[in-house]
């Protein structure tokens, strides 16, 4: 009952590391937008811009919405499982383990993306108060 648990709080970690991000990519694709239309001279960089406004579309729009719908059907599961009397027969725990990997390696990706997005906003502004 432990394991189940223990489970249950990883995915509820899950699904508020995702909130989270949801909440980034909006404010990331605000700054961009704004951006966009303020007409600031990007100095060629516009194309970077568009590279991160598609990503973080991308991540708002679809990702993070089927991510967050594997979490909650992977609750579903740790429900089923605690049910389960037959101790012989468990087939969705391999699958969660699996899709704990693949939202694990979305946070990952997504820090990466973070990390060079700020440094992108950081030579915008640096170029707005130069120009």
């Amino acid at each position: 009952m432990e394991k189940f648990n223990k489970m249950l709080e990883v995915e509820n970690d899950l699904l508020e590391q995702l909130h989270i991000r949801e909440n980034k990519t909006m404010a990331y694709s605000f700054h961009l937008k704004k951006l966009e239309n303020s007409g600031a001279n990007m100095n060629g960089r516009a194309k970077k811009a568009a590279h991160f406004h598609q990503l973080f579309s991308f991540y708002q729009k679809d990702l993070l919405p089927a991510l967050r719908e594997i979490i909650l059907l992977e609750k579903k599961h740790i429900a089923l499982e605690q049910k389960n009397p037959d101790r012989s027969f468990r087939p969705f725990l391999k699958e969660l383990k699996a899709h704990h990997k693949i939202v694990r390696q979305f946070l990952h990706r997504f820090a990466e993306v973070e990390k060079e997005f700020e440094s992108f906003a950081n030579n915008e502004k640096t170029s707005e108060i130069l120009n």
